[in-house]
């Protein structure tokens, strides 16, 4: 029996609204280089906590993810919680694009009874 999961809309949703949000808050900051701290803008104030959160909620779903997907190698669950941990927002934006559309294949073991 092989049932076929995908990410939810919502968490794809949360996972896009991080991304947006990131790339908001660099070209914010970015803008303002000259004196850093003293010229955050409101809207980074009131941006940050709230990108912030939804980063959190991307790792977490991303792991959330990893778990419930079916990897060919055994190993390849571990590979990429690492990269996801050690590189950050790199690793979530290259797992996502490389499994985040694609559905998981639950395989589901029969249980035999002699």
């Amino acid at each position: 029996l092989c049932v076929k999961e995908e990410m939810s809309k919502l968490e794809r949703l949360v996972i896009y609204l991080a991304l947006i949000g990131q790339v908001l808050l660099i070209a914010i900051s970015a803008e303002n280089h000259s004196n850093p701290v003293a010229a955050i803008p409101n809207i980074v104030k009131t941006l940050l906590p709230i990108v912030l959160l939804l980063s959190f909620s991307t790792v977490i779903i991303v792991i959330r993810d990893l778990y419930k997907r079916e990897f060919e190698n055994s190993n390849s669950k571990l590979t990429w919680l690492i990269v996801v941990s050690i590189t950050g927002g790199i690793g979530l934006l290259i797992y996502i694009f490389k499994f985040g559309n694609k559905s998981r294949d639950l395989t589901k073991k029969a249980i035999q009874i002699n």
